[in-house]
């Protein structure tokens, strides 16, 4: 877990019924969410690119930071139980020591399915080829 006892106290914790989106790709960065317990799947542009199960995932905090649109939606598997940060720059301030957990987290390499990652490539592909034979 990124986050220490002290710091998730503060937050509120939200169960989740299971096939519920908690980020919807396309809208906005508002809250973060932090895995507690259970599994979510990662969809972009309606492809499956991976599942995660690891206790301590956040997800948001990018699009939340840098005040862009969501780049995936992120649907709960199972029930599953998240931290909420409703406002990530206030909590990092109240937290600085987390600045950095926060960073060292957004740094690292996502695991994607090699196989979510070859559909993507060619569906992006024909799409391409699609796009040049309409014009």
């Amino acid at each position: 877990m990124i986050l220490t006892a002290r710091q998730t106290s503060a937050l509120d914790e939200r169960e989740v019924e299971a096939d519920e989106a908690i980020i919807e790709q396309g809208t906005p960065g508002a809250k973060v969410f932090v895995l507690v317990e259970s599994a979510v799947a990662v969809h972009s542009g309606g492809d499956k690119i991976t599942e995660i199960d690891t206790a301590g995932t956040v997800f948001g905090e990018t699009s939340t930071l840098l005040g862009r649109n969501h780049s995936a939606t992120v649907t709960t598997e199972i029930a599953s139980r998240f931290y909420v940060i409703d406002d990530l720059p206030t909590f990092i301030r109240q937290n600085p020591e987390s600045a950095l957990t926060f960073m060292q987290h957004d740094g690292r390499p996502r695991r994607v399915d090699e196989r979510s990652r070859r559909r993507q490539w060619v569906t992006k592909r024909a799409r391409n080829s699609h796009q040049a034979v309409a014009t």
